[in-house]
């Protein structure tokens, strides 16, 4: 997603850990109003979720809850 963000197709919304570790030098900080974002989990259309999937999908709600 950096890549093509870099490439001018996009933007991506990522961590300041995994910018630094691919070498992103165009950037910027969200302002502290909008740097607790929702999350979205998607998929295509009809998907049913794996059991490790939907377990995945809990442990992360109550995990940032």
């Amino acid at each position: 997603m950096l890549q093509l963000a870099s490439l001018g197709m996009g933007i991506t919304l990522t961590s300041k850990r995994i910018a630094e570790q691919f070498k992103a030098t165009d950037y910027f900080e969200l302002p502290p109003t909008y740097r607790y974002v929702e999350k979205y989990l998607v998929t295509r259309l009809h998907y049913e979720l794996s059991p490790l999937e939907k377990q995945f999908v809990e442990t992360s709600q109550r995990s940032f809850a």
